[in-house]
């Protein structure tokens, strides 16, 4: 079992929204106020070319086997996920 000391907030941009084409990290926060705000910022600069989505992640201190995976929490355009 992992055990988790604390949550990170990653920002994902992906090309035209789809998982298939070019993405990239656009950061890793603690906040997700900071997350969701970087979210809508590289969305809005990037004239709807890319989608951004925060997923929340365990940040972990010890790892076995984790069936954990990260989940979306805010998407670029202001909508929750």
């Amino acid at each position: 079992m992992a055990m988790i000391d604390a949550t990170v907030f990653v920002v994902l941009a992906r090309r035209w929204g789809d998982a298939e084409k070019h993405a990239y990290i656009v950061g890793a926060y603690r906040d997700i106020a900071a997350a969701m705000h970087a979210c809508d910022e590289e969305s809005f600069s990037r004239d709807g070319k890319y989608t951004c989505e925060v997923y929340a992640a365990p940040v972990l201190t010890a790892w076995e086997d984790s069936d954990e995976l990260p989940t979306v929490v805010h998407t670029g355009d202001g909508r929750k996920a």
